[in-house]
């Protein structure tokens, strides 16, 4: 999934705070038309006097608004300026709602700033190269309601996010290598600095991110500190690997993260990106003809990562199943701190395999649906929750069999033998004779240990139980089987007794003259 030379993309959306009050506007139950995106609009932080534009349109800043400057000017320098309050909430939902569509052209979305993302554009090799990314990039932004988004791709951050801000440049794709030639003519404030930091270096004569590229490191150092070295770093076209999509770390061929706008503790926005993220990781499974054995799930919060492990019953690439096993295994996972962003991986894949099923052979269940099902019963009461029955070398009846966890991967891939027709008996001709169904037998069934019960002796013989509160008399016995053993341990004797009631209660009961006491064992069904 990732190609031999990284190239790392940006998205932005110019004016979020604005497109992202327009697009709330647009999609309200009391908007009778999408508002016009072309007129003049401020979004405002602060409250009477001290109120500043945060924010202010395209149309806005040719009549002098600009953001910094007082809201009160900005509202005498057009009476009709559209104008909405700073709203962090508004953002966080939309940027999470653009992070999760653009996981259909990226594994890994990062943050970059108020509404702009990081991106892998690697993988497109063999699905139309960069050109398909681009339109992949912009086809979900524009599904998610920012047709004016804009794609920069280069082989460094610095350089695709300064793509990102030419004016009239909806794709801008810098060539590999040309990172510092690029990034030279371009004006300073390309680069994410910051105001304080733009002023000294407009006050030094510096216009250019290549006049400042220009400049002796020691120099910098020497003048600007942490942030112009830093910053210097960026105008000649170098990265520390602290930005992009891929966080300092080498890439892994399955795995996906979505970085959320801001911290968040309430677990919707998490199962919204992590649903997106699944269905990214199965399109990319399926193109390859590969399933996955388990997943690492990753919350990434302010206090350190929390790791959850899933594992389907069988190899799967079904998002919707993998989905409702990773729900399962957030609702007992505890984050030690608000939640940052979401991170996917494929411990294991393995080809999928598909399986021939016999004409004669009974339906089976649905192996997929079993799966979803046993594993969640495993992921919520523990792996000795789903058990099947072994039979045990034992003359005791209580230890003649054992229940045995299931190891649910080899359990389900097992296959159960077709089952034939004895046709020696069939008449002439091709036509099998009809199967005859014979009745179900009886079934005994235990207890695990055998229960103390009152039995009322009549004539020498049983003749009543006391079950259920209320005295029972016995119709039918059969009896007494004598059965002993296990004198070297913990001998036993015992007179068992087929009982039938009145009620018609088939029972098993014994008899022990070791206790003197009557046990009820178990019953048919």
């Amino acid at each position: 999934m990732s190609s031999m030379v990284r190239r790392i993309a940006c998205l932005r959306i110019p004016d979020f705070p604005i497109a992202a009050h327009l697009r709330a506007e647009g999609r309200g139950p009391a908007a009778a038309a999408p508002p016009d995106p072309s007129g003049p609009a401020i979004v405002v932080r602060g409250e009477g006097k001290q109120a500043l534009v945060a924010a202010a349109s395209r149309t806005a800043r040719r009549f002098g608004i600009a953001p910094g400057m007082r809201a009160a000017d900005a509202r005498a320098q057009h009476p009709g300026l559209r104008e909405w309050a700073w709203s962090p909430a508004l953002y966080d939902d939309m940027q999470t709602e653009l992070a999760a569509a653009l996981l259909a052209a990226s594994p890994r979305v990062n943050r970059a700033g108020l509404g702009a993302f990081w991106l892998d554009a690697g993988g497109w090799d063999r699905r139309g190269g960069e050109e398909a990314f681009i339109e992949a990039a912009r086809s979900a932004a524009l599904a998610a309601g920012y047709p004016q988004a804009r794609v920069g791709i280069a082989g460094t951050a610095a350089a695709a996010r300064a793509a990102t801000r030419l004016e009239g440049c909806a794709v801008c794709r810098v060539p590999p290598g040309e990172e510092t030639r690029f990034l030279a003519p371009l004006l300073l404030h390309v680069l994410p600095l910051s105001d304080e930091l733009l002023a000294l270096l407009e006050a030094l004569g510096l216009a250019t991110v290549g006049e400042f590229a220009g400049l002796e490191a020691g120099e910098v150092e020497a003048r600007l500190g942490a942030a112009g070295v830093q910053a210097h770093r960026w105008a000649r076209g170098l990265d520390d690997g602290r930005e992009g999509p891929f966080a300092g770390r080498a890439a892994d061929d399955w795995s996906v993260e979505v970085e959320l706008p801001g911290p968040v503790e309430r677990v919707e926005p998490l199962l919204f990106l992590l649903k997106s993220c699944l269905d990214h990781l199965s399109d990319a499974l399926a193109v390859e003809g590969l399933c996955v054995c388990g997943l690492e799930l990753t919350i990434e919060t302010e206090d350190g990562p929390a790791r959850q492990s899933v594992r389907p019953a069988r190899p799967t690439r079904r998002a919707p199943m993998l989905l409702s096993l990773c729900r399962s295994a957030l609702d007992g996972l505890r984050l030690p701190g608000r939640a940052l962003g979401v991170r996917v991986e494929a411990e294991e894949v393995v080809p999928a395999l598909a399986e021939q099923a016999d004409l004669f052979e009974p339906p089976r269940p649905d192996p997929d649906a079993l799966a979803t099902a046993l594993t969640r019963l495993q992921g919520r009461w523990g792996t000795e929750s789903v058990v099947r029955p072994e039979a045990a070398d034992s003359h005791r009846p209580e230890r003649q069999g054992r229940w045995e966890p299931v190891e649910l991967m080899a359990e389900l891939t097992r296959r159960t033998p077709a089952v034939h027709r004895d046709e020696s008996n069939a008449p002439d001709g091709d036509a099998a004779a009809p199967e005859r169904w014979d009745a179900p037998a009886l079934v005994l069934r235990l207890w695990p240990q055998p229960r103390p019960v009152e039995v009322r002796i009549e004539a020498g013989r049983p003749g009543a139980l006391a079950l259920d509160g209320g005295w029972r008399r016995i119709q039918l016995l059969q009896g007494p089987e004598r059965l002993s053993g296990d004198w070297w341990e913990d001998e036993y004797g015992r007179e068992y007794y087929r009982v039938t009631t009145e009620a018609g209660d088939l029972l098993w009961v014994f008899y022990d003259p070791r206790h003197r006491g009557w046990f009820w064992h178990g019953w048919w069904d």
